[in-house]
């Protein structure tokens, strides 16, 4: 069995070492001295084993001294336990496994992956007896389209209805109950969703279009036919007489499909459609590394614009959602979107010194987690600029902020960079971009809902933007054109934005489906049906690093030799709708990771230093 005996000095202010050896002879070793007035561990080489040592005696002196940089006082408050410890080391040379930041006992993985179904409820209106009720067709349609439900997996399609169109059709002021469209084939789709607004657009582009406020009329899974499909509302919408409506349709399928919806052409800027759209999920000690040579060109300005969905039941919390560290491990950038003072922090440029500069404000929970937000953050040091953008929104800005930027050695999104294998966000990230480039108001608000091409004003100060579109793998690509391939840690896991409430590269329409709008007296009742959602475990990442001992450096050494990545053996649960598991599938064990390396501590010395404010410890200390 291999062993090493290090030792370290965890003290306050000065330690020395004296050893008796076999011939009675006295060796003594400085360890920290007054100059060391921040230390709090380092390294000190002892005599070599040639001698056998039978005792050793440590000594202290402890002093007040204008040297001390944590208050006002040469005497401070003091209350500090202090610790010497001697460690030792059990099979160095061996590979050492790591889980995130942990390198546990055992590490066992499965080759197959694991689920987590979660059970919910949704809702249909039944009609028991139609006791008045008025039809208005609101389009007559002669083409086929495809925009209605689309071919990816996911759909969302927002149309115009203008009042002009339905005033003469009779409609009238008050509760629209139902709505029927026609399709050219069947299709079998989840969560089919109709939302409904009353607006004062009177066009819907992929620039103009309505986010918030709209009403959801119908929630519901079915088998959609061929022909004409009515839906009854489960919560009536409420036409004001006067205002354009907003129709959005969306949808979740297995597969792509493709089904017609009988339609016509229209002479003005009518919808918006939008298809599949993926995103990263971040947890625990997952992050994004990406490559330090991408920031090279940094220096005076620089835009970072992301989407994201915080998780609602672990924000607010001290999240790192992008941190950048120099070679000396200074802070170059970083947001904490939020930390747990319910606070969004824009750190950004430290002139090559241990100092930043800083924006912050304060944010409700709705900015930060449980719906997709659009964030911009921008920095320019030569007009002394830093500010927030939120949604396309000024949120905060200040100016003085004129630290530059530069030699940044590591980058991560969803981590602290200055941890390896760190991770510290809890959310969703989307559509990453990074600019050498403070981006104007109307810049951010021209790009927020559609990918960056040449067409930019700004293009060649792109330095990278990712898309998270990969539906596999541990590499995301950049596809600025720089090709600064970022690498997953931990594994993000990669998952589909359900497509009613993300709204993203929407093409522009000029059409709208046929449909016939109804107002009635109904007597109905509601009634109910589970539905499944399968989510897939995220695989994880299992660092493997050979140990070895270097004399000059503290602790043991690390040399990086691979990243392997496996599915978690962990079994594959059913939720109800409350959130009780209601079923286990157990998964199997396909092979595990051991790590041999041992290290014992053994505690040579603690001591609690005096306290209290104006000690007078003499001109020597104690």
């Amino acid at each position: 069995m291999k062993k090493t005996t290090p030792i370290f000095g965890f003290i306050f202010l000065m330690l020395s070492l004296v050893g008796w050896g076999q011939n009675n002879d006295t060796t003594t070793v400085q360890l920290f001295g007054f100059s060391d007035i921040t230390k709090r561990k380092d390294w000190f080489v002892l005599p070599p084993d040639t001698t056998s040592y039978e005792k050793i005696l440590m000594y202290y002196t402890l002093k007040c001294d204008p040297q001390t940089t944590q208050d006002g006082y040469n005497c401070g408050e003091w209350d500090y336990t202090t610790f010497t410890n001697l460690y030792q080391y059990e099979n160095i040379g061996d590979t050492v496994y790591r889980l995130g930041i942990n390198t546990p006992d055992t590490i066992f993985y499965s080759n197959n992956p694991s689920y987590n179904v979660y059970q919910s409820k949704e809702y249909l209106q039944l009609i028991d007896t139609i006791n008045s009720e008025s039809q208005f067709p609101i389009v007559i349609g002669n083409i086929t389209s495809n925009d209605l439900i689309g071919s990816d997996k996911t759909n969302t399609t927002q149309y115009l209805l203008k009042a002009s169109d339905l005033l003469p059709s009779g409609l009238s002021a008050g509760a629209i109950q139902r709505l029927k469209i026609t399709l050219d084939g069947i299709a079998q789709v989840d969560h089919f969703t109709i939302k409904m607004k009353n607006t004062l657009l009177n066009e819907v582009t992929p620039d103009t279009f309505e986010q918030e406020g709209l009403t959801t009329v119908y929630n519901n899974s079915l088998d959609l036919n061929s022909g004409d499909n009515i839906f009854n509302f489960t919560t009536p919408f409420i036409w004001d007489g006067s205002s354009n409506i907003i129709l959005e349709f969306s949808h979740n399928s297995t597969t792509g499909i493709t089904t017609g919806a009988t339609s016509t052409t229209v002479n003005y800027n009518s919808g918006i459609n939008s298809g599949s759209n993926y995103c990263l999920e971040f947890s625990g000690d997952d992050y994004v590394s990406i490559p330090p040579a991408a920031f090279d060109q940094l220096n005076d300005e620089i835009t970072i614009s992301f989407w994201n969905y915080g998780n609602p039941d672990l924000l607010p919390m001290n999240a790192y959602t992008v941190e950048g560290r120099d070679s000396n491990n200074r802070r170059v950038l970083n947001l904490h979107l939020p930390w747990s003072d319910d606070k969004v922090y824009w750190d950004c440029g430290n002139s090559g010194t241990n100092s930043y500069d800083r924006i912050s404000t304060a944010i409700n929970a709705s900015q930060y987690s449980g719906q997709w937000n659009h964030w911009a953050f921008t920095k320019n040091a030569n007009t002394g600029e830093m500010t927030i953008f939120f949604n396309g929104t000024v949120l905060a800005t200040q100016n003085g902020k004129n630290r530059t930027l530069g030699d940044i050695s590591r980058f991560k999104i969803g981590g602290r960079a200055a941890n390896e294998l760190k991770g510290d966000y809890e959310g969703k990230i989307d559509e990453f971009r990074v600019w050498d480039k403070a981006l104007t108001q109307a810049e951010i608000q021209a790009y927020m809902h559609k990918s960056i091409n040449n067409t930019h004003p700004q293009i060649a100060h792109l330095i990278l933007a990712y898309a998270f579109d990969e539906t596999s793998g541990n590499l995301v690509e950049d596809y600025s054109g720089n090709n600064w391939t970022g690498r997953m840690m931990g594994y993000p896991a990669r998952r589909i934005i359900a497509p009613s409430n993300h709204y993203f590269n929407f093409s522009q329409l000029m059409s709208l489906p046929a449909l016939d709008l109804y107002q009635g007296t109904y007597s109905s009742h509601l009634d109910s049906s589970l539905v499944y959602d399968t989510l897939i475990n995220s695989p994880i990442s299992i660092v493997k690093d050979i140990s070895s001992r270097d004399i000059s450096t503290p602790g043991l050494s690390y040399q990086r030799v691979d990243t392997v990545t496996h599915y978690p053996f962990i079994d594959s649960y059913t939720f109800d709708f409350e959130g009780n598991i209601i079923n286990t599938i157990p998964n199997s064990i396909s092979g595990f990771y051991t790590n041999s390396i041992k290290k014992i501590t053994h505690q040579l010395q603690n001591y609690v230093t005096p306290y209290g404010i104006g000690l007078d410890l003499g001109p020597n200390g104690l």
